[in-house]
């Protein structure tokens, strides 16, 4: 049997969306916003828990795809906790050298525009889960930094 001139008109599924087109799906959700590097401040700033997940282009990172199908579950499973904003590709780099983000996709979580922590990487369902209510449990605190020595004028060493 021979497929030659068969053609199939399957409707595309979220998995075989764009990046992009599948960003912006989630924002016109209305459970979404999208954010760039200047805007991140302000979305965190507001009061209650907040997630930023963190994408890189897929054609380097392939994981990103797989994190704009998980975020909305992991926001289901903890109901109204969370905030969401998505940061695209282009402004993501920006973003994580504020955050010590190293392996994308990553997912920042703040509370009240402070730093808690940050889930990077891919994980499995379950990880994610446990993460993400460790998360919502833990105090804020200073987000690490990406390894760069800083060195004041009245310091003859790191710290």
């Amino acid at each position: 049997m021979s497929l030659e001139g068969v053609s199939f008109n399957l409707p595309l599924t979220p998995h075989a969306l764009p990046l992009e087109e599948r960003i912006n799906a989630l924002v016109e959700s209305g459970r979404f916003t999208s954010v760039n590097a200047d805007g991140v401040q302000a979305f965190a700033a507001a009061a209650g828990d907040s997630v930023l997940l963190l994408t890189a282009d897929t054609r380097n990172n392939p994981e990103s795809w797989d994190a704009l199908i998980v975020l909305p579950e992991v926001l289901r499973a903890h109901a109204d906790a969370l905030r969401a904003a998505i940061v695209p590709p282009g402004e993501a780099a920006k973003v994580a050298l504020r955050f010590g983000v190293r392996t994308y996709p990553a997912m920042v979580f703040q509370r009240g525009g402070e730093y808690v922590g940050a889930i990077e990487g891919l994980q499995d369902w379950e990880a994610y889960v446990r993460l993400t209510e460790q998360m919502l449990a833990a105090p804020t605190s200073r987000a690490p930094s990406i390894g760069i020595a800083i060195v004041g004028p009245e310091s003859g060493t790191c710290h």
